[in-house]
Order: structure tokens, then C-alpha cells, then sequence
């Protein structure tokens, strides 16, 4: 499954369709793509990050791995993960220790530092 953020222009509108493609859902001022729950297509970390940016080119999306930042858009994403049948495979966030073992930050580094309050 693959689970993307991506920001845009304003609010994720695009072509007079929020988020740009009917796949896509508008959280806040971020747009979410959510693979459907019966994709078994799995990628590794790295592989997920090319795969959000391709998915987020066609409609002029900077797509990111999951990385939430405030508690109204955890409870967003939050509502949208519980649309998901149980047993759906899991995701990757943008999180990652790979500068610094046990340091967790954003890949992204617009999203650092992590808010703590909502993890």
C-alpha cells in the first residue's frame, strides 16, 4: 500500500478538482493519496519516495511519504486510514534516523522538526 502527502498551490486545487485527481483527498492544506487496500504492490522506503513524486507529477503536486505535522490533520488522515479494510497492508512515513541513529526527522526537511504531539 502506498500512503503519499503532497502540497501544492493554495489549497490542493487543481484543474477545479480538490487535489487535482479524483484519487487524491484534500486533509487541511495537504493532498493524500492511499493506494486502494487490495494493492499488494509493496515498496521499500526509498522506493516509496520516487513513487509519490511520480504519483503527484501529473497534476503539479510536490508528493511526499506520509509526514503529519498538526493534531487537525492527524485526526484527518486518522479518519481516512479507518475507510481502510482491516488487515490492509501498512505504510511508510517520512520519518527516518538515517543522519543521526534515534533522531527522528522528516526527509523532507520543511516538515522538522517533527512535532512530537502527534505521534
Amino acid at each position: 500500500m502506498v500512503k503519499c502527502y503532497g502540497t501544492g498551490f493554495g489549497n490542493c486545487v487543481s484543474e477545479g478538482r480538490k487535489c487535482g485527481l479524483s484519487d487524491w483527498v484534500q486533509c487541511q492544506q495537504s493532498c493524500y493519496y492511499i493506494s486502494p487496500a487490495n494493492d499488494s504492490f509493496a515498496a521499500t522506503w526509498h522506493e516509496v519516495k520516487q513513487i509519490c513524486y511520480d504519483l503527484g507529477a501529473p497534476i503539479h503536486l510536490l508528493a511526499y511519504r506520509l509526514a503529519i505535522t498538526d493534531k487537525r490533520e492527524q485526526t484527518c488522515v486518522n479518519n481516512l486510514l479507518k475507510s481502510q479494510p482491516p488487515g490492509a497492508p501498512g505504510y511508510w512515513t517520512d520519518l527516518n534516523d538515517l543522519k543521526l541513529k534515534d533522531q527522528w526527522l522528516f526527509d523532507a526537511n520543511f516538515n522538522n522538526p517533527p512535532n512530537y504531539d502527534v505521534m
